[in-house]
């Protein structure tokens, strides 16, 4: 018996998720499980507690043991020295903490439109087509590698500046050499 009212319960929670009207999710309730208009609305607000139960997530909580499953996967990885599985591990990391937008989008979560990270990727996308001109970066530079290349070309011109100043200066003095 106890069988039988667990099967119609999960049955209406499918119904109240599946369809989109009451009225079908009611039909569905006195054709197929053959409850009375009263059982009918019990039913329907029940499944809708168990849902709304089933989805009462506390956010913080998941994120933490999923940090600390990942927590363990990498060191397990790290320890029998498999090496991708601990690289895909820490991705999987990014996505827990939502630290990267890429894998978060690739896997299907919905991620905000955000208009002051447009306008910088925009900002960016800008300069770095600036330095592609210059030739001071290559094409499709991460921003790192983006910083990094301007870095070590102000320092190379700073170097060549040097240079020349040191052929005519006494080092460390400012003045003119004496011939």
């Amino acid at each position: 018996m106890k069988r039988k009212i667990r099967d119609r319960i999960a049955a209406v929670i499918w119904a109240v998720a599946t369809f989109d009207s009451r009225t079908e999710i009611e039909e569905f309730c006195r054709r197929q499980l053959e409850l009375s208009a009263k059982d009918t609305e019990t039913a329907i607000e029940e499944a809708r507690q168990r849902i709304r139960a089933a989805a009462d997530v506390d956010i913080t909580a998941e994120t933490g043991k999923a940090l600390v499953r990942n927590d363990y996967l990498y060191k397990q990885a790290v320890k029998t020295q498999d090496l991708k599985t601990a690289a895909r591990v820490q991705r999987d990391r990014l996505v827990i903490l939502g630290l990267d937008r890429r894998q978060a989008a690739a896997s299907g979560d919905v991620i905000e439109y955000d208009a002051d990270a447009a306008e910088l990727e925009a900002t960016l996308d800008n300069v770095r087509a600036q330095l592609e001109s210059l030739r001071i970066a290559p094409e499709g530079l991460r921003i790192e590698d983006l910083a990094r290349a301007v870095v070590t070309h102000v320092l190379e011109k700073e170097k060549q500046l040097l240079c020349l100043s040191s052929a005519t200066e006494e080092p460390g003095t400012g003045t003119e050499k004496s011939s």
